[in-house]
């Protein structure tokens, strides 16, 4: 029995003692890349008021069709138009002598999504679709048809930078990197183009001069997240 019990305690004893942690170095990283939009989306409203729902709907879709017709001969292919809202509502207004709400007329709104692929045509576009019966440009939106190949680069400088200083950590401790433990992204620091806002417009006469649009280029950022083996130094 002696024999048998004295090695299976020896066992216990050095299966409860605890594993001495592998020593880490944990950074993360950061790449930044400049990103040059080359297509914008833009969304124009018709919006029409008339005493009955029938003559503002036809008053409206008389209006679109002129609208569209521009845009096509403003050299915006068919497949880059679209409908994205349609609604007919009553305008009514309190009558406070009568203490009851009146009825003025109703509203048509439709609001088309142009994709637009030549940036140098956003002016164009919506002083031609202004001019023609839209009466608001509610969004304008650009981005980059190159972004993936941009995150990639972007995400290389974060690895590139998470090294470096997990290098200059590691022999500012006494030693250095050993291999790589984990690395992950980090998504949702910033986009890669912000949307742009533009405010109502009232319809401006053919000779007005022509709106000037600009993107500009955009930052897209990345961060990563990684994690390294130290190794001390030799003594």
């Amino acid at each position: 029995m002696v024999l048998v019990l004295v090695p299976a305690q020896a066992r216990a004893q050095v299966a409860a003692q605890p594993h001495e942690a592998t020593p880490q170095v944990v950074v993360s990283g950061r790449g930044e890349v400049r990103v040059t939009p080359d297509r914008a989306l833009l969304s124009l409203t018709v919006e029409t008021r008339r005493p009955t729902a029938a003559a503002a709907s036809q008053e409206n879709a008389r209006l679109q069709r002129l609208v569209f017709d521009t845009l096509r001969a403003a050299g915006i292919a068919a497949v880059d138009l679209s409908t994205t809202d349609y609604s007919v509502a009553p305008e009514q207004r309190w009558n406070q002598q009568k203490q009851q709400s009146e009825l003025l007329g109703y509203i048509v709104r439709n609001t088309i999504r142009v994709r637009i692929l030549n940036l140098e045509l956003v002016g164009r576009v919506i002083d031609a679709a202004l001019s023609k019966g839209s009466n608001q440009v509610s969004s304008l939106e650009f981005s980059a048809s190159n972004v993936e190949s941009s995150r990639r680069q972007a995400l290389a400088l974060a690895v590139e930078q998470a090294r470096a200083d997990a290098e200059v950590m590691a022999k500012a401790a006494g030693g250095s990197i050993a291999g790589l433990l984990e690395i992950s992204s980090i998504d949702g620091e910033s986009p890669p183009i912000a949307p742009m806002r533009v405010m109502s417009m009232a319809a401006r006469g053919a000779e007005s001069v022509e709106t000037p649009i600009s993107a500009g280029p955009q930052t897209l950022v990345v961060r990563v997240s990684t994690r390294w083996r130290f190794a001390p130094a030799a003594r």
